[in-house]
This record gives structure tokens, C-alpha cells and sequence, in this order.
């Protein structure tokens, strides 16, 4: 599908908004063909039309999307979640729903988001159409193996107590997780990470 929606975990999601983008081969595609909009800046009829056309000298146009979700989320939240004004936001973004499967094959358009909750009224609009990813921060032993990657993804290795230190001082915030993990691996060098470290 060239649709997709990430969302959840702020470390989570931009990492994968990297991958996505290298994978489906847009990762240099011309400064003309790249679009990041923010919530507060785009309207339905603006996003169909952009969705809609067709790259300028280039295989792809990729669109990106950041914070409707959570946005839409807000407003019915902010409204009571009435059924007449969800209604109606439903029906402002009806155009996207029946647009995406009819995009040129050289779109890719990505919504970000941080979390939101299941019945989100643009997630439900989106979901038949998009691939949609929950980007959850790992727990337990989930996270454990998480810090394992990641320092092995730093040249090092680290263990099972430091895992356990690390995770029981940070938690499982990825980002303080991450610059912990860094300044480990440096201090460490090529040696095994260890709790006492």
C-alpha cells in the first residue's frame, strides 16, 4: 500500500519514518517531490490534491503528515466526542479514504503521530486503506532485548545485569535509553558492558 500510518512511542516512530522511507526506495527523491506537513497545516482537499500528482522529474513524491491523528483526537475530545461533530470531521476526511486507493503508485504518503487511542476517529478513517503500525515502547523482557540490539548495534555488547540496572534506572523512556546506552558504549570501547559500569 503507499499509504502508512506510525504511531505511538516518540523514539519509536521517527526511527521507523526513516526505515519506511529507505525501504520504499524514496530516500532521495527531490527537495520538489517531499512533503511534510503539520497538522494545523493541511486541510483535506490540499493533502487529495498533492496525493494525487504526479512526481516532478523523479520515481516518487512523498508526502508526510505529522500529528492529525491526535489532532482530530483532541478536537472530538474537546468537544464531548458529540456524535454530530465526530460526524462531521468524519465526513471533512472522507475524500483521503476513497483518494488513497486511487493514488499514483509513485505517492507515498506517511501519517505520524504520537499515541492515540484505538477509536481515534482519523485512525478508523485511515485503517482500511493504510498500513497502519503501533510503535509501542517495549516493557519487561521486550525491553531487555531491545537494549540488547541496540548496544550490539553500537559495536559493543552488555550484560544481563547492566541490562537490568539500566532498565530498572531509566525505565523504558528510548530516548534517555538510547543516550545512556551511547555513553556506555563509548566508555566501554569494545568490552562487554558490565553493571558496574
Amino acid at each position: 500500500m503507499p499509504a502508512h500510518v506510525l504511531y505511538g512511542d516518540s523514539y519509536l516512530v521517527p526511527n521507523r519514518l526513516v526505515n519506511l522511507i529507505a525501504e520504499s526506495g524514496a530516500s532521495n527523491v527531490l527537495e520538489a517531490n517531499r512533503h511534510r506537513l503539520l497538522a494545523s497545516e493541511v486541510n483535506p482537499d490540499e493533502l487529495v490534491s498533492m496525493s494525487n500528482a504526479l512526481p516532478f522529474m523523479d520515481d516518487y513524491r512523498l508526502i508526510v503528515v505529522e500529528g492529525l491523528l491526535s489532532v482530530t483526537e483532541s478536537r472530538s475530545r474537546g468537544r464531548r466526542r458529540s456524535s454530530s461533530s465526530e460526524s462531521s470531521m468524519v465526513a471533512q476526511w472522507q475524500p483521503i479514504k476513497e483518494t488513497i486507493p486511487q493514488m499514483p503508485q509513485t505517492t507515498i504518503l506517511i501519517f505520524i503521530d504520537g499515541t492515540v487511542a484505538a477509536n481515534n476517529p482519523m485512525l478508523r478513517i485511515l485503517k482500511p486503506v493504510s498500513e497502519v503500525e503501533e510503535l509501542s515502547a517495549p516493557s519487561g523482557e521486550a525491553l531487555a532485548r531491545w537494549v540488547k540490539s541496540t548496544v550490539e548495534n553500537k559495536g559493543t555488547s552488555i550484560s544481563p545485569a547492566a541490562i537490568r540496572s539500566v532498565t530498572d534506572l531509566v525505565g523504558n523512556d528510548l530516548w534517555t535509553l538510547n543516550q545512556e546506552l551511547e555513553k556506555l558504549s563509548l566508555y566501554c570501547s569494545a568490552r562487554e558492558i558490565k553493571d558496574s559500569d
